[in-house]
């Protein structure tokens, strides 16, 4: 955290996938993935406990402005469908056994935050092009792959009471 300039606090977050299980479950990974016999069990949303914030200001007077907490509801565990290459697999990042481990010049795509999102975590075998020329690693972009500059978004979700796709142009907007 930075205050006027100044690093105030530090921390690392560099627990392995078994240790964000056992933490945010409260049980270890092992005992979860023999307990449930599903493709991927940590997509049964029960098992997470219900998020919870609270602050702690003391000292002297503090003034927080534009302060906004926002939880992500969509990147969630999920599996290949059929037809994929992994089909019926748990997605990537998602589960233990598919970690996504990116290297120094590769880079983890996210969707657009909705359900309908085909990000990363499902893009099947790289175009054979691309697994030959420049990577073969199944769901990042390599750095050589990487033009210009994202600069404006340009389809935010669509409006879900229509009929026929119409995009929300109201949140269409340039990244600054």
């Amino acid at each position: 955290m930075w205050v006027e300039g100044k690093r105030v606090a530090y921390a690392e977050y560099d627990w392995s996938p078994a240790l964000r299980i056992e933490h945010t479950l409260d049980r270890p990974a092992e005992e979860l993935l023999r307990a449930v016999r599903v493709s991927n069990p940590l997509a049964d949303e029960s098992m997470y406990p219900q998020p919870s914030v609270r602050w702690e200001l003391e000292g002297s007077p503090v003034t927080l402005h534009r302060v906004r907490l926002e939880r992500d509801l969509f990147y969630r565990p999920g599996v290949y469908n059929p037809g994929f290459a992994r089909d019926g697999q748990p997605s990537l990042g998602t589960h233990p056994s598919q970690p996504n481990i990116l290297g120094p010049d590769q880079f983890f795509v996210c969707g657009d935050n909705s359900p309908n999102s085909l990000d990363g975590r499902l893009w099947d075998t790289p175009d054979a092009w691309v697994r030959e020329q420049i990577d073969p690693t199944i769901g990042v972009v390599p750095r050589d792959l990487l033009i210009g500059k994202a600069f404006f978004v340009y389809f935010p979700s669509f409006h879900k009471d229509k009929k026929i796709p119409v995009p929300d142009v109201g949140r269409m907007r340039f990244i600054w």
